[in-house]
């Protein structure tokens, strides 16, 4: 079966690089779009925009002033715009601005009136008047072509608009040829003109607002050659700065994958740097911490693998001590001899079966069954299996009830306290002191019972407090094969106490022995 080569990844370098470009790329295609392919628009529309807002201004306005020139003259120097105001009779009340908008007051009163006919039959406020004016300046333009007097000219709009097309008629004076030349757009100039009406102390006017728009076709050339000049220097730039942004931020990345393969290879003595920016400091912490973990549990589980190696190698020597002792000897075949046989076999048996217990409950996978039983029964009956256990050997255990003759009755799992119990007595049986006493205690506090089980031992560091439930932990002494029970005690008493949610803990100081303890509550 073949199997697919996996996909190449591509570099940081080449996607930062990549991601730059595209950046610049869609910058820069929107500088094209906005200062190149719209400009003309945007450019209308924002002159547009002014000449309306100065249009509609003035004709709020001139309704409330009493000196209408120097109200237009303002409005118009502010928005840029040229004004216009005619009477009901085509008569011109007032003009403002400069340039060739000034045209607008050289209107005839017969043009006047058309266009106001036609500012009048709008709904609109203002009505757009750009191609009435258009079409004028297309008539001056065949004016000023032909040299025909301006009173000639008007048959030929007629003929070409019809007599009541808002057509604007050129006065008997003379528009001179440079204001015409402005007003037909010679060059790519172009004129806005809009309308309104305006009432003022009950008398209608109207008034007319213009704007030139220059053309922009030289604007566009020189931002055109600009926007190329621009292009290759930020294509050129984002190239660098790729590179160098991602030499920077590569270069840790690259000293840490190298000290990481060193982690996988079991080499624990590799260097993280804590170099770069903030994320490759912490990451470099992280894997600094996990390598000294990753450290200690290998020592540790080369330790564990040793100690429980000692405790399986020792009672299958006794066992195959004496079993050969018994087959070549038909004299030591007694009780005594078959019973160390027993109990070794026993003892065996019960490393097996903590190990095992040990690795369900570091796994999850042991459940609780819980049913009501009391506790006190079931420290006496570990008490007192210990007792006559080790009697022999000397030890003293004592079981004192707190007072109280009756028994405390709880809700949990059984067997697993027993187990809790059961480890708890054997620790204290393997580290008490040469008098070898052991007091397992019930204390009653409220609606919680706490059983203490204390030994008269060396005691524990305070620093070594807080390890001695961690998974693989020992003491700094060389490895003691326990009295009783099989060493993996604590850590099967952590597994079950967690199980139940339960509190537990040890008090110790050096040379005043320990003190185990855990609650429940009482029913």
């Amino acid at each position: 079966m073949k199997t697919s080569r996996p996909r190449r990844q591509i570099s940081i370098r080449a996607k930062l690089s990549l991601y730059l470009l595209g950046f610049v790329v869609v910058s820069l295609a929107l500088l094209w779009l906005f200062q190149v392919v719209f400009l003309e628009s945007f450019y209308r529309s924002i002159k547009e925009k002014h000449l309306r807002a100065g249009a509609l201004s003035a004709i709020s306005q001139i309704q409330d002033s009493s000196d209408i020139d120097d109200t237009l003259e303002k409005i118009a120097a502010q928005e840029g715009v040229s004004f216009a105001l005619y009477n009901a009779d085509g008569v011109l009340i007032s003009c403002a601005g400069t340039g060739p908008q000034n045209s607008l007051g050289k209107l005839s009163a017969q043009s006047a009136q058309a266009l106001r006919h036609k500012v009048l039959s709008a709904e609109d406020p203002l009505v757009d008047l750009t191609d009435e004016w258009a079409m004028w300046s297309a008539a001056g333009k065949s004016w000023q072509k032909e040299h025909q007097p301006v009173q000639d000219l008007t048959p030929r709009l007629e003929e070409q608009l019809g007599e009541d097309g808002g057509l604007p008629q050129l006065q008997e004076r003379v528009v001179g040829p440079t204001q015409q030349d402005s007003l037909s757009g010679k060059g790519g100039v172009q004129t806005m003109l809009w309308g309104g009406t305006v009432q003022q102390q009950n008398k209608s006017y109207m008034l007319l607002a213009s704007a030139v728009i220059t053309p922009v076709s030289s604007t566009r050339e020189a931002i055109q050659t600009e926007l190329v000049y621009i292009s290759l220097v930020l294509v050129a730039l984002s190239i660098l700065l790729a590179w160098l942004l991602s030499k920077k931020i590569t270069s840790p990345i690259v000293l840490l994958n190298s000290a990481a393969k060193k982690l996988a290879a079991a080499d624990y003595s590799a260097s993280f740097y804590q170099t770069g920016y903030r994320e490759i400091a912490e990451l470099s912490q992280t894997l600094e911490h996990t390598a000294s973990e990753l450290q200690k549990i290998e020592r540790l589980r080369r330790e564990l693998i040793a100690n429980i190696s000692h405790d399986l190698r020792t009672p299958l020597t006794l066992i195959t001590g004496y079993g050969e002792v018994m087959r070549d000897l038909p004299g030591e075949n007694t009780p005594e001899n078959l019973q160390v046989i027993i109990d070794e076999a026993r003892r065996l048996s019960s490393l097996v079966t903590d190990t095992l217990d040990l690795s369900q409950l570091q796994a999850g996978v042991q459940t609780l069954s819980t049913s009501p039983f009391d506790l006190t029964q079931l420290v006496q009956n570990v008490v007192t299996r210990y007792g006559a256990m080790l009697k022999e050997q000397g030890y003293q255990l004592q079981f004192d009830r707190g007072g109280s003759d009756e028994g405390q009755w709880v809700e949990a799992d059984e067997n697993k306290i027993y187990q809790v119990v059961y480890n708890l007595v054997g620790n204290a049986v393997t580290y008490t002191g040469a008098d070898k006493q052991v007091l397992v205690r019930q204390r009653v506090q409220g609606d919680m019972v706490t059983i203490e089980v204390l030994d008269t031992g060396e005691g524990i560091e305070p620093q070594m407090l807080p390890h001695i439930w961690e998974r693989y932990y020992k003491g700094e002494s060389a490895h003691k094969r326990p009295t009783a029970g099989t060493g993996l005690g604590l850590s099967i008493v952590k597994g079950c106490l967690e199980l139940h949610h339960t509190p537990y803990g040890v008090k110790s100081e050096p040379g005043l022995g320990s003190c185990f303890w855990f609650s429940l509550k009482r029913l």
